[in-house]
């Protein structure tokens, strides 16, 4: 049962009537809704889990740059942006928000606002992917659970509907 404590918590707290959402989950409230529709919406709830660096691949770092702000990189920040770029093996860059990656980038991008905004929400969104609740870690602020919820595992929990 102790394996279920989260999934208990939120199935009862998501099934009030004031149909609170865990912390941190994004979906639909139970409350109201049947058995069969709560186990579909908790399978479809999704916490952001912040990650500790992000990953992104050169082409998303490349698909940032715009058309607009192109043109004006100064052939110094060309020559960083290859160089940075080529330095990475398989294609993909892991960096935190003060490592040198990240402060290379502010200097390569500085006065394209365009692409440096698409580069912080591409950045943001690598340090905190969305994850299934269900799955993602108790410490996550998921439920812990090897897999989606079905009918068993509301009677393993205590006979929730």
């Amino acid at each position: 049962m102790a394996y279920y404590t989260a999934l208990i918590s939120a199935w009862n707290t998501s099934s009030a009537s004031s149909g609170a959402l865990p912390s941190g989950v994004t979906g639909t409230s139970l409350f109201g809704l049947s058995t069969a529709a709560k186990i579909v919406n908790v399978n479809a709830w999704t916490v952001a889990v912040l990650q500790p660096t992000a990953t992104m691949t050169v082409q998303q770092i490349l698909g940032c740059i715009t058309s607009t702000d192109f043109p004006n990189f100064t052939a110094l920040q060309l020559q960083w942006l290859q160089v940075m770029l080529s330095a990475f093996p398989g294609g993909s860059v892991t960096t935190t928000n003060t490592g040198p990656v990240a402060t290379l980038g502010a200097q390569i991008f500085a006065g394209k606002t365009t692409t440096l905004a698409a580069m912080n929400a591409l950045f943001q969104s690598a340090l905190t992917p969305v994850m299934p609740w269900v799955t993602s870690s108790v410490a996550g602020g998921g439920a812990g659970l090897s897999s989606i919820i079905n009918s068993s595992d509301l009677l393993l929990a205590g006979g929730l509907t």
